[in-house]
């Protein structure tokens, strides 16, 4: 499907199109659009993953010099948001 009419309008030339390449120029475009974003959002999904598994699992707690046992990461900062819930 081409677009083959040519009309000269004030020194430019304008390119006229059917109907139908219009649309389905617009719908491919839309659908390569969709498909980007699908993709994007999949390897944003399993990069998220990946970063989620390297964090860490046990937190070391030093307080005025001295070390407390390790604490689960989950526990810590519960205890971090007790806090400050406390002081406000």
């Amino acid at each position: 499907m081409k677009c083959n009419a040519w009309t000269s309008q004030g020194g430019h030339q304008i390119k006229h199109c059917s109907y139908k390449v219009i649309t389905i120029r617009s719908r491919l475009l839309i659908f390569l659009g969709k498909y980007l974003e699908a993709r994007t959002t999949g390897q944003t999904n399993e990069a998220i993953k990946k970063l989620i598994g390297l964090q860490a699992r046990t937190a070391h707690v030093i307080r005025e010099g001295r070390e407390f046992e390790p604490l689960s990461l989950k526990f810590f900062l519960y205890m971090l948001f007790a806090q400050v819930v406390t002081v406000l």
